[in-house]
């Protein structure tokens, strides 16, 4: 049975996000079923999280309004941190209903790709996942416990109400939502994609197996390993073509399952990347930063950025690796074969014709590098409508509200200090 690596899977089940387990097979391989436990603690972890998180936004509101601001204190602030929060909260509780609910599309994927094993030679590099693993959540634990230490004694200044911090830690774990949609995701994309490579490769041995084997009859020699038949040829062939099929039912398994994920995970990076480019052009505009504050927010801005390039580039692989099939065909379909290895190529190759191997975010758009483009273009119009609004302002104005602000890069604290 395949099954995603252990790393991922410990790391969904710590937090609740992804309910499933492994579950060993009497007489039998190994298998991923759905575990109501972790649904469970998932369901209550997630109910906290909620909690806590839209209990903290209404204390920063309630402080703003009393005028003793601990966290908010202009309504562009306000704005601000509640897309932030709000974004970032509806990607958490996407990733762990999308799981629960459609955890039996996840195995079915699973059960087709198991398929497609056993009939090209793909093994994951289990090394390269756990090291990426490792890296991911290192990163990501210490650069959250390093903000959350600078805005802890930033907020313990300003702090008129005694209001108690620890309701504000639900907001650093919501973090880890998009993190483990990442590794999860394309640890999926990848091995399509490896295997759509292996399937095109292997027509392409097959192909050239079968002329240098002509070529050698031709020549007077005997059939060896390196040579193959006609028959053994079209075999080969409709065998590919098989495993081709049922790769790309995987990927629309793949697409039923994450389709939401990604809308939300494309949406959040987009909003977040145009809020922390913003506090980072007004930093520089109105005040003398420090050299930190500049590192920190620069640091979240290529957080946001590489998250949302490596989905989209994920996804936008899966799609080329399954399209590079049919230019493929073309260029064997023209060499000197025989005719039942031409006529089995030109079927497949109209077969290609009714091929789906996208991603697309809920059905809005389709995730591939375009949006990339289009993204930069909407993210690089709203930036500059917001810096005119902010250049337009009163400079003593400006500096006593909007850049108070404070979300999770601690943009106030750095503000306030300077």
């Amino acid at each position: 049975m395949y099954v995603i690596p252990k790393e991922v899977l410990f790391i969904g089940q710590i937090f609740g996000y992804f309910p499933l387990k492994v579950k060993d097979g009497f007489r039998g391989p190994t298998r991923l079923v759905f575990s109501s436990k972790i649904f469970v603690c998932g369901v209550v972890l997630n109910l906290l999280l909620t909690i806590f998180t839209y209990l903290s936004l209404a204390v920063d509101f309630w402080s703003m309004m009393r005028g003793r601001p601990a966290h908010i204190s202009s309504k562009t602030g306000a704005l601000a941190i509640t897309l932030d929060f709000v974004t970032l909260h509806l990607l958490a509780v996407s990733v762990f209903f999308n799981s629960s609910s459609k955890h039996q599309i996840f195995i079915d994927m699973c059960c087709i790709l198991d398929r497609t094993d056993k009939m090209i030679p793909y093994r994951c590099d289990k090394s390269k996942i756990k090291m990426k693993v490792i890296l991911v959540f290192s990163f990501l634990i210490a650069f959250l416990s390093y903000n959350l230490c600078h805005d802890f004694l930033s907020f313990q200044k300003k702090n008129q109400d005694n209001i108690p911090y620890m309701i504000y830690i639900p907001r650093y774990i919501l973090h880890l939502a998009p993190a483990l949609l990442l590794i999860q995701f394309t640890f999926v994309a990848e091995g399509l994609t490896e295997r759509f490579r292996i399937v095109n490769i292997k027509i392409k041995l097959e192909i050239n197996k079968h002329i240098f084997g002509a070529f050698r009859r031709r020549q007077g020699y005997s059939k060896d390993v390196y040579s193959t038949d006609a028959a053994s040829t079209v075999a080969s062939i409709k065998s590919m073509s098989e495993c081709y099929w049922l790769l790309c039912d995987a990927v629309k398994k793949a697409n039923m399952f994450y389709n939401n994920q990604l809308f939300f995970a494309v949406f959040s990076a987009f909003v977040h990347v145009i809020i922390t480019l913003y506090y980072f052009f007004v930093v520089i505009i109105v005040i003398s930063p420090t050299l930190s504050s500049l590192a920190l927010l620069a640091t979240w801005i290529s957080t946001h950025i590489t998250h949302l390039v490596l989905l989209v580039n994920s996804a936008s692989d899966v799609t080329n690796a399954a399209d590079r099939t049919g230019p493929t065909i073309c260029r064997l379909v023209n060499k000197d074969l025989d005719p039942e290895i031409r006529k089995q190529l030109k079927t497949f190759l109209l077969q290609l014709t009714h091929r789906n191997a996208i991603f697309s975010a809920n059905g809005f758009f389709q995730v591939d590098n375009s949006i990339l483009t289009s993204i930069a273009a909407s993210v690089t119009t709203y930036l500059v409508i917001l810096i005119q609004f902010q250049t337009t302002q009163n400079p003593d104005e400006s500096s006593a509200s909007d850049l108070k602000f404070n979300n999770m890069s601690n943009i106030s604290s750095f503000v306030n200090r300077s």
